[in-house]
């Protein structure tokens, strides 16, 4: 059996309080032990391992590892809307929300132009460009590095250390009912 057949062990995953969200998340997703022992973010950024919820008919884990990042404020009413808001509650299919996340999007002269294909009811993914701009913290090196300079190198080929960072704005299930 290899790591890729080994599932990830649920325990060492974190899961935020419903009312802590949302939360600007920065890392990738994790679908096995494999996922988890090629790639190291170094520990000055304050890695976690994450399980948040998506609702596809029922809630379905996302396990992901990365980091938390602190948003300016001027984004924090983005993050509340996308929270709780009613236009990407009505969208039934997947184009809707694509649609409707764009416009929204386009508010704060955002995009989601490169990772719109991981966006979902309670994951709504942003472009890493916009990383810098939407952070407290510079993330300006990283960014011009490719991200490399985050990760602790192992001894595996290099084309198996790539990581498919994503900058996401984790929040509640809109189209689940909590109560």
């Amino acid at each position: 059996m290899t790591l890729v057949d080994v599932p990830i062990s649920i325990k060492d995953y974190r899961i935020y309080d419903i009312n802590s969200l949302p939360k600007l998340f920065f890392g990738f997703r994790v679908k096995s032990k494999f996922d988890e022992a090629r790639l190291k973010i170094k520990s000055k950024y304050k890695p976690r391992r994450v399980t948040h919820f998506r609702y596809n008919n029922q809630l379905e884990p996302i396990f992901m590892y990365g980091i938390e990042v602190a948003p300016n404020p001027q984004y924090k009413e983005l993050l509340d809307d996308l929270n709780t808001d009613k236009l990407l509650r009505s969208s039934h299919y997947n184009e809707d929300l694509y649609n409707n996340y764009k416009s929204k999007l386009g508010e704060y002269d955002l995009s989601c132009d490169e990772c719109y294909r991981y966006a979902c009811d309670g994951m709504y993914p942003i472009d890493n460009h916009h990383l810098d701009r939407m952070s407290k913290t510079s993330f300006k090196a990283e960014m011009d590095s490719g991200f490399s300079t985050m990760i602790n190198r192992s001894n595996i080929p290099w084309f198996l250390s790539i990581a498919n960072f994503n900058l996401y704005a984790l929040c509640v299930c809109t189209d689940y009912d909590y109560r």
